[in-house]
């Protein structure tokens, strides 16, 4: 037999209103009686709910209600009321708790409860007391019920609000996040509670891929340890750092090396649809409370810069964000049952207060060189790519880890089959997602195109191989080198960290200033920070651009700039090697801080004959001897401005001209190069025996 509709929860909760609340009459008083939606709930026919005799549809009404109450309908027949049964028992919800839950639920797709419950409530007492009526509750236990405190306004479950201004007056409503999801069916509470966090995921890393964040990881592993273990509350950790640079797989290799469940909160509904803040604040709040009691066990929070209030200034446009959470916050910081991991990409604008209770924050830098590689070589093994390209590769600092993770995968795909194909699919992938973040080609040093580096072809005051020693010897000191363009400066920086086995960093004026106030300064630190870690020699070539002489500058963030150079000169405990063309105008107090200070002229005779010979035999060309090369010298003698530069310069004409090749062209066209140099003279070249 079909069961009446009157026979649910929804039509008893509306009788008791029309009849005990006293709705019935609100709605005559208002003319809004009949009710179409009411009348379709309660199987009451439209013409005789429009009779003149009211007193009537009362009793008949009246009888309806007595007759369910005498039997009323199974909760556990209501989709929404069984669920949050199963819920209520995992989460510890008390009896009232989920019939109030069950009630507000309902109350969302219901017109008709909606219509009573909204002629009862001109202000908050007015609204509990109706649901008392409703619910057959007093009004005092459905106030306890609703308390701020309370599970069911702390879990974010339900909230009190306003309606609109046509129909004023105070309003309650379920948490968006939980009308789909409850209204479905599910074999468990499992299952049900699947819907608000996902299971542990294995890591793609290793910690051994986080070995630069060694001591890091090893404090942050002892805290989780602990927190697990003695089941302490508030303890949270904050990950943070660009996009891609592991910090999610971080987090799952921690929970993997600790031997316990790591699982995620949700971010996306069952459409695959992004949760709102609203929603992913609840499904957090939720997981905490139902894995309260569950043995070695991890939650973690992805994403949270939408969830975490900002310290905000209407000055610059950022935008404000509602300190309504406040609470909230606090109380999630301070007493989460379940240790938490928290990501996200920045903590500019995020609230100091809510980051001071954090029990540990680390940034997530692009790892050094030799983790990229580890890395490359785990995600790429079996994909054909030679050693050159990967080493390569991996020494570009723009590449993070997930665009590492991204290429590979493509590059499986497509299953190129040959090593060229597959180094271009790699390059390619990495290039397009570096290109849309608007990352530019990473700096390079200079290199010799005559022939391969010497440094006895360079004219320097010191004797650079003792230079080498000495920083071999202490891997710690400050070296300033300085002469005209083309000296050599730079190539001898990239032999000296090559010759040292260590990573080169290298920043231009390009790199690090910005025309946003502060950010020079910001990216200044950042290059020692990134030295540091990487225990990398850090380069800035073109330093004349920061070592301004602070009496001379005219705008206060020249001399900020300064100040914030020497401060990190300073105190830094490593490589730091400077390249500049211009002395002029240096800050005495940024030259002095420099432990070597070498100045390379242009080549000396000798040097230019030796490099001269090294150029015509990179080129093909046979070194003349006897009186030729004679000739050939006292041509040099006169270009006494050419430095190793202008033979690199040179040889790239050639290649791109391809003329003839004979000595006479190759000094022929050195001394053109001589010719654009400040205050140069050069004759004829002429080669008389």
């Amino acid at each position: 037999m079909k069961q009446k509709r009157s026979h649910t929860l929804p039509a008893l909760w509306t009788l008791r209103l029309l009849v005990n609340a006293g709705c019935y009459g609100a709605l005559r008083r208002h003319r809004d009686w009949p009710d179409t939606s009411i009348c379709e709930l309660l199987d009451l026919p439209f013409a005789e709910a429009n009779r003149d005799n009211q007193g009537r549809v009362l009793g008949r009404l009246e009888r309806m209600l007595a007759e369910l109450e005498q039997s009323p309908p199974a909760a556990d027949k209501d989709t929404v009321a069984y669920n949050v049964a199963l819920l209520g028992e995992r989460i510890g919800l008390s009896r009232n708790a989920q019939i109030l839950l069950t009630f507000v639920l309902e109350l969302e797709g219901n017109d008709a409860l909606g219509t009573c419950l909204k002629t009862a409530r001109a202000n908050k007492a007015d609204l509990l007391r109706a649901i008392g009526h409703a619910l057959h509750l007093a009004p005092q236990q459905v106030r306890v019920e609703l308390r701020s405190d309370a599970p069911l306004v702390a879990l974010g479950f339900v909230r009190f609000g306003r309606t609109d201004f046509i129909s004023p007056g105070p309003s309650i409503e379920a948490n968006s996040a939980f009308e789909g999801v409850m209204q479905q069916e599910y074999a468990d509470a499992d299952a049900l509670m699947a819907r608000f966090y996902a299971p542990p995921r294995a890591a793609t890393l290793t910690l051994r891929d986080f070995e630069h964040l060694a001591d890091d990881v090893a404090l942050i592993g002892g805290v989780l340890s602990a927190g697990v273990l003695q089941r302490k509350r508030g303890v949270n950790i904050f990950f943070h750092g660009a996009a891609g640079n592991g910090k999610t797989q971080l987090a799952r290799a921690l929970a993997e090396s600790l031997g316990v469940r790591l699982y995620e909160v949700r971010v996306a509904d069952e459409d695959g649809d992004p949760c709102s803040s609203d929603a992913r604040r609840a499904n957090y709040a939720l997981s905490q409370r139902f894995l309260e009691h569950s043995e070695k066990t991890l939650v973690l929070f992805d994403e949270v810069e939408d969830i975490l209030p900002r310290n905000w200034t209407a000055f610059w446009g950022v935008e404000k964000r509602s300190t309504s959470f406040k609470g909230w916050m606090n109380r999630m910081l301070e007493d989460n049952p379940v240790p938490a991991i928290w990501i996200g990409n920045t903590v500019d604008q995020l609230d100091p207060a809510f980051l001071r209770r954090f029990s540990y924050v680390v940034e997530l830098k692009t790892p050094p060189a030799k983790v990229r590689r580890r890395i490359f070589e785990g995600h790429a093994e079996g994909l054909p790519i030679s050693s050159e390209w990967l080493h390569r590769a991996s020494h570009d600092d723009r590449v993070r880890p997930g665009h590492i993770e991204n290429a590979a995968r493509v590059a499986r795909l497509l299953q190129p089959g040959t090593e060229q194909e597959c180094e271009a699919t790699l390059s390619r992938v990495i290039d397009g997602a570096l290109a849309a973040e608007g990352q530019c080609k990473p700096s390079k040093t200079a290199k010799c195109d005559a022939c391969a580096y010497d440094p006895s072809l360079v004219n320097a005051d010191q004797d650079l191989e003792s230079i080498v020693s000495g920083f071999d010897r202490c891997r710690v000191g400050t070296l300033c080198l300085y002469g005209p363009p083309g000296t050599g400066k730079s190539a001898y920086v990239a032999y000296l960290a090559e010759r040292l086995g260590v990573p080169l960093l290298l920043r231009r004026a390009s790199d690090i200033m910005s025309h946003f106030w502060g950010a020079t300064e910001k990216n200044i630190a950042a290059m020692f920070r990134q030295a540091e870690s990487e225990k990398a020699l850090l380069f800035v070539d073109e330093a004349d651009s920061f070592f301004k002489d602070r009496e001379q500058v005219t705008y206060s963030w020249e001399r900020s700039e300064v100040n914030e150079l020497l401060t990190h000169m300073e105190t830094f405990e490593g490589m730091f090697v400077c390249a500049t063309n211009l002395m002029e105008g240096m800050d005495p107090a940024v030259f002095r801080r420099f432990s070597l200070k070498v100045r390379l002229d242009p080549l000396r005779p000798d040097q230019r004959w030796k490099m001269l010979a090294a150029t015509l035999r990179g080129l093909g060309v046979t070194v003349p001897r006897g009186a030729g090369a004679k000739a050939v010298r006292r041509a040099l003698e006169r270009l006494d401005q050419l430095t190793p530069g202008d033979f690199a310069a040179v040889a790239r004409r050639i290649r791109l001209t391809q003329p003839e090749l004979s000595t006479q062209v190759v000094v022929e066209a050195l001394a053109d190069e001589c010719q654009y140099k400040p205050g140069a003279d050069v004759r004829a070249i002429g080669f008389a025996r």
